[in-house]
């Protein structure tokens, strides 16, 4: 989790006991948002909103602490595959997509 290897706040030990707590509450958390999503383009229905804008940064910030989305969640998947393809999504934490 990221928290057991980084800190938000750059230049600060990470916090093992958030990450271990975060590792066991966010798969049933992703579940959620993946049955949230189901057969919908975006979080909230047919455009993008903030929602999408907000958990396409949590998912691309998890990243930073190798967290990858459950290959069951397969709502959740198609959401960030293809919100990956959106030209406002075309940088993440760790500079452009590619691909």
């Amino acid at each position: 989790m990221v928290h057991n290897r980084l800190n938000p706040v750059w230049g600060r030990a990470g916090v093992p006991a958030i990450g271990e707590r975060a590792a066991e509450e966010l798969p049933a958390a992703l579940a959620h948002v993946d049955r949230m999503i189901g057969d919908s383009p975006f979080v909230c229905g047919d455009h993008p909103t903030i929602a999408d804008c907000t958990l396409f940064a949590a998912l691309e910030f998890a990243r930073m602490g190798e967290v990858r989305i459950d290959p069951e969640l397969g709502c959740l998947r198609r959401w960030y595959d293809d919100f990956c393809r959106r030209p406002s999504a075309g940088f993440s934490l760790d500079g452009p997509r590619r691909g």
